[in-house]
């Protein structure tokens, strides 16, 4: 279920940008996530759109993130791949996820946090609308 902000029938940014600071995201990946959940572009998150948004994009990545850290690693990022619906187009037998993570990454840790995760559910969803009759990414 959603989390519910503030009582309110909307979220704005600055209720927005304290949860996902929670989560050890940075000001422009935060204004990156407000933007996208915003789908209305009213500078407030309605509650439709935090529920839509909470739903099909933070519970799967909540759901790969096994020790609740909010950063997934090389183990999560294989389950996710392999469990994930949303990121079926990366998923291949071959998949060379050292060299994902490192496109990624932003420490030596190789870690994924939710910002990273969203931009890996963008380039699947341009992946698909730009490939044509190929169905997988694959990773040199």
């Amino acid at each position: 279920m959603a989390e519910v902000i503030g009582g309110t029938d909307f979220v704005t940014f600055e209720k927005f940008k304290i949860l996902m600071k929670n989560r050890g995201l940075i000001p422009g990946e935060i204004q990156f996530l407000f933007n996208t959940a915003d789908r209305t572009k009213s500078n407030k998150i309605k509650q439709v759109e935090w529920t839509s948004f909470f739903r099909v994009f933070i519970e799967p990545f909540e759901k790969c993130d096994e020790d609740k850290n909010y950063l997934l690693n090389k183990d999560e990022l294989v389950k996710c791949l392999d469990e994930d619906d949303y990121l079926k187009e990366l998923r291949v037998k071959d998949v060379n996820v050292e060299k994902l993570m490192e496109l990624l990454y932003k420490d030596e840790e190789h870690l994924i946090n939710f910002a990273d995760y969203m931009y890996l559910r963008r380039v699947n969803l341009a992946w698909g609308d730009c490939a044509g009759g190929y169905t997988h990414i694959y990773f040199i």
